[in-house]
């Protein structure tokens, strides 16, 4: 820091001083420094729907520098010691940083995204350091000049200045430090990037057997098909039958729904109101709430079978205003029912085993019907494992919606 302050900050610092002394040339320079800033706050807030991630950096770059330079001036001591010049520089850079990223997201709110807002960082620092290059290139010509070139050059290059102090702290910090240090630094590194990228591996692997009926979200108030009887057909393994459909018996079928608080004065929810339905009941979801029965209120009635020759649903509730995970596991004796990756029920087939046919589809929402959503429904051609549940659940409970990347 004393090497970079005596050889090259000071001779700036003094350059700027000599050449600001004179009274007129002063208050031109104050003008400047209010008159800038001033008329960038202005265009931000003029055009803050329409600006381009250039012209932000522009104006966001306009209203810093200044303000560090009027810093520069008034703060005549905190210049003199290394010590101080550092902590109020970094400090500065800091600020500027997180302005940055403020100002991104309050100035892009119809397409705010992480993304945005570190690209302008990064366009920020690499500016930045493009100049502290620039000047270690070029550094015995920039310090020699004077007057007003002088001048222009020290506001320019004072702050990549401090970068390269930053640098060559940090190669004298790596030189010094134990290999220890770095084994466990490599570690550390190891665990974040499987720790960010793990998930992504498993749900890839967990998807990987699944047919994908419906990726987005839909609304529950219109009816859709979303599959049809082809889509769920498996391939025969008997050459003589490969011309008749085959259905699976074992599979597994998993959505997430999203439930408003219903009205309970609405007539069409007295009755049986259709959220998910495959082939009439393999399975299908409806909600009730008939105010007169207690027994009806706001409930989903979940049947597992076609064939209703006895009671072939059971009653459930589930959260509203949040997305809740619902699984059927299917298999020739039984099916299960998973809420949020736990066991719900289990419905045991009898002389009521589902049929399937050719005209079978799967349907979602009715029209008139529900406040709410569906999203990510998938197909199994096999049954789901508790673990494979209970883990796809956990990667996709706090995402809105809880669709796969």
């Amino acid at each position: 820091m004393t090497n970079i302050l005596n050889e090259v900050i000071r001779p700036i610092y003094d350059n700027i001083r000599r050449y600001i002394s004179n009274d007129y040339v002063k208050k031109s320079l104050w003008a400047f420094l209010i008159i800038i800033p001033s008329y960038a706050v202005y265009q931000l807030s003029n055009e803050r729907e329409t600006l381009s991630n250039t012209r932000t950096l522009m104006y966001i770059f306009s209203i810093g520098i200044p303000f560090y330079i009027m810093a520069y001036v008034l703060m005549d001591g905190i210049f003199q010691g290394g010590n101080y010049s550092a902590l109020f520089t970094g400090l500065f850079v800091v600020l500027f940083i997180a302005g940055v990223a403020y100002l991104s997201v309050k100035l892009s709110a119809r397409s705010m995204s992480t993304v945005y807002i570190i690209m302008n960082i990064i366009i920020s620092v690499s500016i930045i350091i493009g100049l502290a290059m620039i000047f270690l290139m070029f550094k015995q010509q920039l310090k020699s000049l004077t007057g007003m070139p002088g001048l222009i050059v020290g506001l320019i290059f004072y702050i990549p200045c401090f970068c390269i102090d930053f640098f060559n702290y940090l190669s004298g910090e790596f030189i010094s430090t134990p290999k220890l240090i770095y084994y466990l630094f490599l570690a550390e590194i190891v665990l974040i990037v499987a720790y960010v990228y793990l998930p992504d591996l498993f749900k890839k692997i967990i998807n990987s057997s699944g047919k994908q009926l419906l990726e987005g979200t839909v609304f529950l108030d219109t009816e859709k098909v979303i599959a049809t009887a082809d889509m769920l057909v498996s391939t025969p393994n008997d050459i003589f039958n490969k011309n008749k459909p085959t259905f699976d018996k074992n599979y597994a079928i998993s959505m997430w729904v999203y439930l408003d608080n219903q009205a309970k004065n609405y007539n069409a929810y007295s009755k049986e109101t259709v959220l998910f339905d495959y082939g009439n009941g393999k399975p299908k979801i409806t909600y009730v709430n008939n105010v007169d029965d207690k027994n009806q209120k706001d409930k989903l009635n979940v049947y597992f079978t076609d064939i209703s020759n006895r009671k072939s649903y059971y009653e459930i509730t589930i959260s509203k205003q949040k997305w809740n995970q619902i699984v059927f596991n299917y298999s020739s004796q039984r099916a299960d029912l998973f809420i949020n990756g736990t066991l719900e029920r289990t419905f045991e087939f009898t002389d009521n085993l589902p049929t399937y046919k050719p005209s079978d589809k799967i349907v979602v929402g009715s029209n008139n019907g529900l406040d709410g959503a569906i999203c990510n429904v998938k197909f199994y051609s096999h049954a789901l494992t508790k673990f494979e549940i209970a883990n796809t659940y956990n990667l996709l409970r706090n995402k809105n919606p809880p669709v796969n990347i």
